[in-house]
């Protein structure tokens, strides 16, 4: 069976509370496999959370949250994680934030998803000269689910083109495809997978959800071995 580099967490901040523990298995089980590099989207940051991160401080996880979730009491939680890159959500806030984020020497990233009238922002460089103003080493571009195929490889050319050429100071990073060209490296086979809030598994590559396998119900390599065949 495939064994993906990293895995997405999707969180919502009760679920989260509710089984603390469970994430907390689901990581050390991940490092039995070999996977250290861990996305987590949140919508609300809790103190909890931040308690299991350092705990796992042999990981390195990137962290997708809110401008709003971005507290100062939250801030001063991010300066004790030096394995964990924060990546904020562009927005009106966000210039405000980068600064108190570069006042506190922490590393960040800039994230946007785009949907199909978004697509031609991206293309005629708007969106970079956006968050290269707001001094972001990274700039983390997420298609929307009603995005066509045909939009995400153009999204995608339009990456691997600013990257070969170094125009701009930040690193385009494409949440979906570049994940998968690493997974073709490391397991030969786009196998890059994660969770749901509810515990719900689902496949990247194809977007395919599999219900009936769960976080908080299953084993990881039993999910793997079912779902992850080579």
């Amino acid at each position: 069976f495939n064994i993906p580099w990293t895995l997405y967490l999707e969180i919502d901040k009760a679920t989260f509370t509710q089984h603390q523990a469970s994430y907390d298995d689901l990581i050390c089980q991940g490092k039995e496999l070999g996977i250290y590099t861990w996305f987590i989207s949140a919508g609300d940051l809790c103190t909890e959370l931040f308690d299991l991160l350092v705990k796992h401080d042999d990981c390195a996880f990137a962290l997708l949250c809110s401008t709003q979730s971005l507290t100062a009491e939250m801030l001063e939680e991010l300066a004790g994680l030096p394995h964990t890159l924060v990546s904020i959500k562009l927005n009106e806030q966000t210039e405000a934030l980068c600064s108190e984020l570069r006042q506190r020497k922490l590393l960040y990233a800039v994230h946007k998803t785009y949907t199909s009238s978004d697509v031609p922002e991206i293309l005629n460089d708007d969106l970079l000269y956006d968050t290269q103003s707001l001094q972001a080493p990274i700039t983390v571009l997420i298609p929307d689910k009603d995005c066509t195929e045909a939009e995400r490889k153009q999204v995608f050319d339009y990456i691997l083109r600013k990257r070969e050429g170094q125009d701009f100071a930040t690193v385009l990073w494409d949440v979906v495809q570049d994940v998968l060209g690493i997974d073709t490296i490391i397991s030969e086979d786009c196998c890059s997978a994660g969770f749901k809030a509810d515990g719900t598994f689902f496949v990247l590559a194809d977007q395919r959800d599999t219900s009936e396998w769960n976080l908080f119900r299953h084993e990881l390599k039993t999910i793997f071995q079912s779902c992850l065949e080579k």
